[in-house]
C-alpha cells in the first residue's frame, strides 16, 4: 500500500543565467508515494534526497551545457558547476531535481511532484510532474539526471581497454550508509 508524504527543502545555488551569474535561493516541496515496503528502505531513501540536495546540490553552481566558454571559466576557477541541457530556469531546475530524485530513491520512494519557486524567479511556482519529466528527459543512463548515483555530471564513455571487471565492489551509496539492503525485495535492485 502506497502512502502520500510531503517534504520541504531550501537550498542555495548560484546559476549562470543570461551571460551572468546569479547567486539564487530555491524553495522546494517533493510529494512523494512510499512505495517501499520496509520502513528502513523508506527511511533511506528519505535520506538519499537529503544527502543528494545538501551535499550535491546546495552552494553549486547551475549552468546550461551548451555555454562552453563559461563552463570552463567556471571550472577554471575552482567551482563545481551542474551543467543542465537549457538555462537554469525554474521550471528546468525543478524538472532536473525530481528526475534525479526519482533516479535516486531506485523506486523505494516515487515523487510525483514538485513544487519550486526561487529568490531569482520573482514569486511564481512552478509545479511539475512527473509526467512532465518523463516527457522532457530521454532515458539516456549517461545523463547525471537518470542515474541512480549522487554524480551530477555525465557519464563518460567507457573505452575498451576501461572494461575491467571489478567484483565486490561497494557502491558509492554504500560508502555512506544509504545502500539498500542487499536481500531487499525493493523496486530496481
Amino acid at each position: 500500500m502506497s502512502q502520500r508524504v510531503e517534504k520541504e527543502f531550501q537550498f542555495f545555488c548560484a546559476m549562470h543565467f543570461k551571460g551572468n551569474f546569479h547567486l539564487n535561493t530555491y524553495d522546494m516541496t517533493l510529494s512523494m508515494l512510499l512505495e517501499a515496503e520496509a520502513n528502513e528502505e523508506q527511511h533511506t531513501a528519505l535520506d538519499r534526497i537529503s544527502y543528494f540536495i545538501f551535499n550535491c546540490i546546495n552552494n553549486k553552481l547551475f549552468i546550461n551545457g551548451e555555454e562552453k566558454e563559461a563552463l570552463e571559466k567556471y571550472i577554471n576557477a575552482g567551482l563545481d558547476p551542474i551543467v543542465l541541457n537549457a538555462e537554469p530556469y525554474d521550471q528546468i531546475v525543478a524538472m532536473t531535481l525530481l528526475q534525479k530524485m526519482n533516479a535516486i530513491t531506485e523506486g523505494r520512494i516515487i515523487i510525483t511532484d514538485t513544487l519550486l519557486n526561487s529568490m531569482c524567479g520573482d514569486g511564481v511556482r512552478f509545479h511539475i510532474v512527473s509526467e512532465m519529466c518523463d516527457e522532457y528527459f530521454a532515458k539516456d543512463h549517461s545523463k547525471w539526471w537518470n542515474c541512480s548515483s549522487t554524480n551530477t555530471q555525465d557519464s563518460k564513455e567507457i573505452e575498451d581497454e576501461e572494461k575491467i571487471v571489478k567484483l565486490f565492489q561497494k557502491c558509492e551509496w554504500d560508502k555512506i550508509d544509504l545502500g539498500y539492503p542487499k536481500s531487499s525485495s525493493g523496486k530496481n535492485n
